[in-house]
């Protein structure tokens, strides 16, 4: 799956796609693209800490509360531990994403401006 390679690439947006469709699952045209999975979704945000800047970091936290419950303790921190080394493995080099330079996202008090 070309989201895999991405990830294997260093590709910090293509994580944290994967992390939003993880969370949700994700179907295209009624077509399952990627399914949802709680578990594949803490390995991820888990592999993004540091890895996002303020906006981001709070939005997953916020989800991971709802994913903990389910899939249990034991099973979170195996995800934690599964997402350090993911990002270990692959961003170890990688810079931060920052919403406001990379998603279009507009400062609201640029619209004062």
């Amino acid at each position: 799956m070309f989201l895999d390679e991405a990830i294997k690439g260093g590709d910090v947006q293509a994580l944290f796609q994967a992390r939003r469709w993880t969370t949700s699952g994700y179907q295209l045209a009624n077509i399952g693209i990627m399914q949802r999975d709680p578990y594949k979704a803490l390995v991820y945000g888990a592999a993004l800490r540091e890895l996002l800047d303020p906006r981001r970091a709070q939005q997953i936290g916020l989800a991971n509360s709802k994913l903990l419950s389910e899939v249990g303790a034991e099973r979170a921190e195996a995800a934690r531990r599964e997402g350090e080394a993911l990002r270990a493995a692959y961003f170890a080099e990688a810079k931060p994403i920052d919403a406001l330079t990379d998603d279009n996202a507009t400062d609201a008090a640029d619209c004062w401006k």
